[in-house]
């Protein structure tokens, strides 16, 4: 056998070469791995070995049923670029403040309030910022660089401030859904919340809707592209307290006496006089529920990822045929509780106007009943009020209390942040405890009462609480802990936000939102 063909004998994959590599190679990190494999093709090949990255991922804490399940339900898994996902850091490329025009000294002008909540559309394009001071603006993403697209002061609407907002999901049935926002805020001479439905026009302003009241608290959410819930909540003793889920129409533009306008949807038991804090709408394919709960074990005890939780997370391609609308609430109780409803009414029922008389009619019986007072009603017990209320489809307790909800972009399960410095993930609608991702640094410091988590297909973000603006992330596909971008000295994060640009993390603390810009790189098998 001549010189050459012994070198390439040598120097195979299955050869003694790639043999003693492979050994040597496992006891180095992955930087070290990285950089073996820049020495030569022979190196490079054998650090490109996925058992080592895998190995890798084993020493950073991700479970070895973990990594069998993600392989069984995402064959294409490259474990060298789950690695450098996991350990890559963050970069802050840029800071944006309430409004584009700022004073001299650098601080936003209108109010100089802090940011209270951000919100990003679907597609990733436009942000809206709400403020303390009840200023709020809309900004887009134009050539890769964010600019201010309208602005308003909300106290002219008699708004103390801007709590949250919510933009509106568009489909086929509603592409000019995705310029809807819902807007929620305390007004200023009443205790008492207010929503608004804004829409962009033509020339690019964000003009009202529609208009709801609301209780403080949860406020309301969007339940499709044409409505809206409100939460009012209604004491009826001490301690007895339940609350009416009302479905509102986005839009008032009819003018019709008999187009629907609002109707009362659930009637939701307070459990411990406990206000409503969190509530969401998600249409839940009906396949996604089969395959979970026929997948599902009673024994599994491991808080890890595992096969119910990538059925729930993984988004398929395949549109589903039948979905059902599941509203999902919480409340701020030690205790965590998570309930869920399944609702099938999308927008208000039409009025019924020509049964009832004419509108002249009408509104002399209500003068009338208007004149005479009825007694006061006894005061019920708590079991006439639970008899009033609809009993939830679902139920599940989280012992720690919730901060934060948001819904993967399956529409299969959710992810709620806690006070304990978890974030759990939940299928819908049945509120499985598909996994738990525990904080590097603990329980959330300090008694935050609203904290926004982020989910994508890549990442897990969730503001740490406290006064120093950190946020805790997590790998979305094998649960591992990821480095955490620098706290900015700007006051205490409040939101995290992942836009489909899955390198790059919106983070809301103080004045300004911070965007970081991760440094993982695509890599080449």
């Amino acid at each position: 056998m001549d010189e050459e063909s012994e070198t390439w004998c040598w120097q195979l994959d299955g050869g003694e070469l790639y043999t003693v590599l492979h050994a040597v190679f496992a006891w180095l990190s992955g930087g070290e791995l990285a950089a073996s494999g820049a020495a030569c093709r022979a190196w490079r090949r054998a650090a490109r070995d996925p058992l080592l990255w895998r190995r890798l991922l084993r020493r950073r804490g991700v479970p070895h049923d973990t990594l069998c399940a993600l392989r069984q339900h995402c064959p294409t898994i490259s474990w060298r670029q789950e690695y450098v996902n996991v350990c890559a850091g963050w970069n802050l490329v840029a800071r944006l403040p309430a409004t584009e025009s700022g004073a001299a000294d650098g601080s936003p002008q209108c109010g100089g309030g802090p940011l209270a909540h951000a919100a990003l559309d679907a597609a990733g394009g436009r942000l809206a910022l709400a403020g303390e001071d009840a200023t709020f603006s809309i900004w887009v993403r134009k050539d890769n660089e964010w600019q201010e697209e309208w602005s308003s002061d909300l106290r002219t609407r008699g708004w103390s401030g801007v709590v949250r907002s919510e933009w509106a999901q568009s489909g086929p049935k509603a592409p000019a859904a995705g310029s809807r926002l819902l807007v929620t805020g305390a007004l200023a001479l009443a205790d008492r919340w207010e929503l608004l439905v804004l829409q962009r026009d033509e020339c690019g302003a964000y003009r009202c809707m529609s208009r709801a009241g609301c209780s403080a608290g949860a406020g309301g959410c969007w339940a499709a592209a044409g409505a809206f819930l409100s939460l009012e909540l209604c004491r009826l003793a001490r301690r007895l307290a339940l609350t009416v889920v009302w479905l509102n129409a986005a839009t008032q533009e009819t003018q019709s006496e008999y187009a629907g306008v609002t109707s009362p949807l659930l009637r939701v038991f307070n459990e411990d006089s406990a206000h409503l804090t969190h509530a969401l709408v998600a249409d839940v394919p009906l396949d996604a529920m089969r395959n979970i709960l026929s997948n599902a074990d009673d024994s599994m005890q491991s808080l890890s990822p595992g096969s119910m939780y990538y059925l729930a997370s993984i988004k398929t391609c395949v549109e589903a045929e039948d979905n059902v609308q599941t509203l999902v609430t919480a409340s701020h109780g030690p205790g965590g509780a998570l309930r869920a409803w399944a609702v099938s009414a999308r927008r208000p029922p039409p009025l019924l106007a020509a049964g009832a008389g004419s509108l002249a009619a009408r509104a002399l019986r209500r003068r009338h009943a208007a004149g005479a007072a009825p007694p006061d009603p006894a005061e019920p017990d708590e079991a006439a009020v639970r008899a009033m209320c609809d009993p939830p489809d679902a139920e599940c307790y989280l012992h720690s209390a919730v901060l934060g909800l948001v819904l993967n972009s399956s529409n299969r399960c959710i992810w709620a942040s806690t006070a304990d410095g978890r974030a759990w993930c939940l299928s819908l609608p049945s509120l499985t405890r598909l996994c738990s991702l525990a904080g590097a640094s603990g329980a959330c410091p300090g008694e935050p009462y609203y904290l926004q988590p982020a989910a994508s297909a890549r990442y897990v973000a969730a503001p740490g609480g406290g006064r120093g603006g950190a946020v805790r992330l997590w790998s979305a596909a094998s649960g591992a802990p990821c480095p955490r971008p620098p706290p900015p000295d700007a006051g205490p994060a409040l939101a995290c936000l992942l836009p489909p640009r899955e390198n790059e993390l919106l983070v809301l603390a103080g004045h300004y939102v911070h965007i970081w810009r991760n440094q993982a790189t695509q890599q080449s098998e």
